[in-house]
């Protein structure tokens, strides 16, 4: 709704910034956004003074996801808060439907509490802090099977005839989880685990959004 058809009184500073004061609920059966694919969607979003607030519960590849974002418009520069949690999902067809990759399988359990600042990709990274922490259980990463690289190298350095190939490149797992805190862009990871039948992986280090950089240790 165009704001210079507002009454003056509720006229603000969101409405300045094509933002005018609201209050609604949106429910859709299918909905598809970002390619994410959710189910039984309910929105409430309201708008006041520049502000927006959204509140969202779905349905989501057979967990659910339960989340909150708030927007403030009032300086002119949009800043964001965003907590969510995901109970039960099925990470390998959401991650493949988000980044066009499917590398796991297995259910997920996150939480998601993060704050940035701006518009732009680049400003988002600069200001992006907060705190995300995944867990999947009994599944699999797929494409890399650990145990047969550490069976091959082994054989190589012992000299000893190979085995019989094992043709299943995945990594099967009972646990895979971790926690990254991001300070400006910065996002340090301490306590990276994955637990199989065979081995046991531990991770840490960070990522350096802004400057596009990694420097992380697995053992």
């Amino acid at each position: 709704r165009d704001s210079k058809a507002l009454p003056e009184s509720k006229k603000s500073a969101g409405g300045l910034l094509g933002l005018p004061d609201l209050k609604g609920k949106i429910r859709q059966g299918q909905l598809k956004m970002f390619d994410v694919r959710m189910a039984d969607a309910l929105v409430n979003l309201t708008a006041n003074k520049g502000v927006l607030d959204i509140h969202q519960e779905t349905r989501l590849y057979e967990g659910t996801l339960k989340g909150d974002a708030g927007i403030d418009f009032r300086s002119g520069k949009p800043k964001t808060v965003v907590k969510t949690v995901l109970t039960a999902v099925q990470g390998g067809p959401l991650l493949a439907d988000v980044t066009g990759v499917d590398r796991i399988i297995g259910k997920a359990n996150a939480n998601v509490d993060l704050s940035m600042q701006g518009a732009e990709a680049d400003e988002i990274k600069r200001t992006l802090t907060g705190t995300t922490r995944f867990a999947f259980a009994d599944g699999a990463l797929k494409g890399i099977n650990l145990a047969k690289m550490i069976r091959s190298t082994y054989q190589v350095v012992k000299g000893t005839p190979s085995e019989a190939n094992d043709n299943v490149e995945q990594t099967d797992f009972s646990e895979f989880s971790a926690t990254v805190k991001w300070d400006k862009g910065l996002a340090r990871n301490d306590d990276l685990s994955l637990k199989s039948p065979l081995l046991r992986v531990g991770g840490d280090g960070q990522v350096d959004l802004p400057r596009d950089s990694v420097n992380y240790q697995l053992r």
